[in-house]
């Protein structure tokens, strides 16, 4: 997410509409979009800096904002319920994303589930059909209520909230996403290119570069 609002798209088409990996590619005024969000993300790992807040003793985020130990979480929508029943007594509230200062547009972060006919159905019109129904704004408005997840239709995201939702609603207008090729690969080589700035053992420009290297080979 961060990546994203600095202006690094992560992952792009290029002209022939094949997958390439963009971590140093940029469409916003700043010039290393994906280093300047590593550098920023990183920084709260290091002890000589004064925003030093974190290391590997810690525990988990969620864990210790359900626990009341930490002030601030960045999550999911969908992860209220799961925050509410680990401390029924948490009191809470939520906001908005923190924006760049000065950004011409508001971003932020989530995910995006989609349907898919597989090129081997044996019922390829029937699967189809199927897709349609369940996306349509019924199913969407079902679908959100049953899963706590927000719709992606802007028709169904028009409608009235109220409370959280309303905000939930209001962030999903303004949410990006990105095309991973492979879950599972991209986030370890995530991982490794963070561990790999917070060790001391690459420069965040040379994380980057690998990451970015690493994401290449799953797109050939």
């Amino acid at each position: 997410m961060l990546a994203l609002q600095a202006g690094s798209p992560i992952t792009m088409r290029d002209n022939t509409g094949s997958l390439q990996p963009a971590l140093q590619a940029h469409t916003g005024k700043i010039a290393q979009p994906a280093q300047s969000a590593m550098s920023f993300y990183t920084s709260f790992t290091n002890p000589t800096l004064d925003t030093y807040t974190w290391n590997r003793a810690f525990p988990a985020s969620r864990d210790a904002f359900a626990a009341g130990d930490l002030a601030i979480y960045i999550g999911l929508a969908s992860e209220e319920p799961l925050i509410r029943r680990q401390n029924p007594n948490l009191n809470f509230a939520i906001a908005a994303m923190p924006q760049i200062r000065d950004t011409e547009r508001s971003i932020t972060g989530g995910f995006a589930y989609g349907f898919a006919v597989p090129r081997a159905s044996a019922n390829p019109g029937g699967a189809l059909t199927a897709a349609y129904l369940l996306a349509s704004p019924e199913a969407s408005k079902a679908l959100t209520t049953a899963f706590g997840i927000t719709s992606a239709r802007r028709d169904v995201l028009s409608g009235t909230a109220e409370g959280n939702d309303d905000l939930f609603q209001k962030m999903a207008i303004i949410a990006r996403v990105w095309e991973d090729p492979n879950p599972q690969r991209t986030d370890g080589i995530f991982r490794d290119m963070i561990e790999s700035i917070t060790s001391g053992a690459a420069r965040v420009s040379e994380a980057v570069q690998r990451a970015d290297a690493a994401m290449r080979e799953l797109t050939q």
